[in-house]
């Protein structure tokens, strides 16, 4: 996974989707300890962009479409590679097992959340089936 470079003005954000109770308020803990802006994104949400979901405006392509994933996600914005490192590492140890992780790139970042999360899930599956197997 590689995580781009921000720039200095850029603040350090997680946008979390289907995390609740216990695991949440956790996430919650760590991401202000830490200093990161956690947003909580709905399923109703999966037509927005990431860009505009981590901006905390409306602008997807489809907006309302609902998300057909139900797996927990994280995406993080605003990490260089050693910052993203140590916050995936500083979650795991706090108890914060999210499966389906994202930066967010100059690629995704146009993609809709409901795409993200699609393209997550399907990439998951497939490195289970590869370790089944393996």
């Amino acid at each position: 996974m590689k995580a781009r470079v921000r720039t200095h003005s850029e603040i350090k954000q997680a946008l979390c989707l289907n995390v609740e109770g216990e695991k949440l308020l956790k996430l919650e803990a760590f991401c202000r300890d830490e200093g990161v802006a956690l947003i909580k994104a709905l399923p109703s949400q999966g037509g927005e962009t990431l860009e505009a979901l981590l901006k905390g405006s409306t602008g997807g392509r489809n907006p309302g479409a609902e998300i057909t994933v139900n797996s927990e996600l994280l995406v993080m914005a605003g990490f260089d590679e050693k910052e993203l490192r140590s916050f995936v590492g500083g979650l795991r140890q706090n108890g914060v097992v999210i499966a389906l992780k994202a930066a967010l790139t100059e690629t995704n970042r146009s993609w809709t959340l409901s795409q993200l999360a699609g393209e997550l899930a399907a990439e998951h599956e497939y490195m289970k089936d590869v370790q089944r197997k393996g």
